[in-house]
């Protein structure tokens, strides 16, 4: 049966396949040199008369039997060293083949330079692509003294254009923050979206110009939902990054201060990049009850909304609804009341179905501040039988490339994967906790199998996998070492498996 491009796609990507396709080629090429000498191994045959004796001699063989299996012998050695001078000029022929198309392939690009060169006029890059150049030069930067920096160097250069140096001012990030703010801004904790040395400003410190930085791409605004006076002060600017830490105060929960400032600067969240919302000193919004509204703003539908970035609590989904309709990243933690159940895999899986058609990028976590309140486990009726539930439809994330789980048990996430259909997904990342299992004798706990994720998952490129016991990665890794009765190679298109060992917080790859 003739291969499909589908199939030959896969074959070259797949280096297992190859493995195996090299293989029976060998044994159909030594198929074909017998056939191929047939008419010499035919003359041996007839130069030593045929007698199957003749290699089955023993000490107590005639002098003729092996004479005659000796000649035979030394006939057949110099048949194969033919055949193998002739596999030797097939190899060197094709090694000069080779040889051109590799002068070829260094020909060409040094043939586009020239053709570049011979121009009068030089092309330059895109000014997004030398943004994004200098902006991870920030990142990668690991210097102790932000005056170190590469970028603060070349500011501080006078050979450097003022155009350059305006350039390169912008590719480092500035934290805005409100007074409320300021502390959990100063502390590091928000490396993961400042990095390590940004320019930090209060509200108060903006100048007579606060358009021109809060209009900068890098800018991240931090505030409380109590600042409610110093955001007004810069409503009319634009907003593009916002981190919001909302506070409590007597007989008010952290979900109702989140509805008024929602409901107070809803245009302004309509046109952020990026959003995270999360409840200062460890409190946590538990799930929303069924029906929760979403906060009403004077921007029905909308359907225009440029958030695409968010991290918040799995509790905010339904307020902040009406702001999510174009997310494509969003890092959900599953929080919950203290001393009290986690949601159920279904529960989560429903209040994410609003947004799984936008959704590219999908990370569920678990906050380590709750993490002696942990409570999984796939419950039942005492005495009965625990099983992962699979509910009667899937919940459907046609757009979504990356799934990663953090801080969950197995049985938890398996139970998440089963109710999910993510046919375009290409990198997933899955970190186990097993001690916290609440499952009986954990009877519960059903090893996610690499048969079950390609069924479920075929396009995967990229798994990493942490788990506190190395005998679950290597059952894992053995799956994928040899082909499936039914599927053959298990995830034709995976290229990268990343196996850790949780032991006492330190991990081991």
């Amino acid at each position: 049966m003739a291969r499909t491009s589908t199939d030959a796609s896969n074959l070259l990507r797949c280096h297992r396949t190859i493995e195996a396709y090299c293989t029976g080629k060998t044994d159909e090429l030594l198929k074909y040199m017998d056939t191929l000498f047939f008419d010499l191994k035919d003359v041996v045959e007839k130069a030593v008369p045929h007698d199957h004796s003749a290699f089955r001699f023993t000490v107590n063989s005639t002098i003729e039997e092996l004479r005659l299996a000796t000649e035979k012998s030394v006939l057949m050695t110099h048949l194969h060293r033919m055949q193998l001078d002739v596999l030797a000029r097939a190899i060197q022929r094709k090694e000069e083949d080779m040889k051109i198309f590799e002068e070829r392939s260094s020909f060409l690009p040094s043939a586009i330079n020239s053709n570049i060169l011979s121009r009068t006029v030089l092309p330059t890059l895109p000014v997004e692509i030398l943004s994004r150049i200098f902006s991870q030069l920030y990142w990668i930067d690991n210097v102790r003294d932000a005056r170190e920096m590469t970028l603060n160097t070349l500011v501080e250069d006078n050979d450097t254009a003022d155009e350059w140096k305006q350039f390169f001012q912008n590719s480092i990030p500035i934290a805005v923050a409100t007074a409320g703010a300021f502390d959990m801004v100063s502390n590091g904790k928000y490396r993961d979206i400042i990095g390590p040395h940004p320019r930090v400003l209060r509200i108060s410190q903006l100048g007579g110009d606060p358009l021109k930085l809060l209009t900068r791409q890098s800018t991240v605004i931090f505030a409380a939902s109590l600042d409610v006076q110093e955001m007004e002060e810069i409503q009319q600017f634009p907003w593009r990054n916002l981190v919001l830490s909302t506070e409590t105060v007597a007989n008010t929960s952290h979900k109702m201060l989140m509805r008024a400032f929602v409901k107070r600067f809803n245009a302004k969240l309509d046109l952020l990049d990026f959003l995270e919302i999360r409840p200062s000193q460890g409190g946590f919004v538990g799930p929303s009850p069924a029906g929760d509204p979403p906060v009403s703003t004077q921007n029905a539908g909308h359907l225009e909304s440029k958030l695409r970035n968010a991290r918040l609590q799995l509790g905010m989904l339904p307020t902040l609804k009406p702001f999510l309709c174009n997310i494509t990243d969003l890092e959900i933690i599953i929080s919950h009341a203290r001393n009290s159940p986690i949601p159920s895999a279904t529960t989560v899986l429903e209040s994410l179905a609003p947004y799984s058609n936008s959704l590219i990028s999908l990370k569920i976590c678990y906050p380590k501040e709750l993490e002696e309140n942990r409570r999984f486990g796939l419950w039942g009726a005492p005495g009965a039988a625990v099983q992962v539930v699979v509910a009667a439809s899937r919940v459907s994330f046609p757009m979504l490339k990356r799934l990663s789980f953090s801080s969950f048990t197995e049985c938890y996430v398996k139970e998440m994967l089963l109710n999910m259909d993510a046919s375009s997904l290409h990198h997933l990342s899955m970190a186990f906790i097993m001690d916290r299992c609440r499952c009986p004798d954990r009877v519960g706990l059903q090893c996610i199998t690499a048969t079950m994720l390609h069924s479920s998952f075929s396009t995967l490129e990229s798994i990493s996998l942490q788990a506190q016991e190395k005998t679950r990665n290597v059952k894992f890794f053995n799956d994928l070492q040899t082909p499936h009765e039914a599927f053959g190679w298990l995830l034709p298109n995976l290229n990268t498996v990343e196996m850790f060992i949780d032991k006492g917080g330190e991990e081991q790859s």
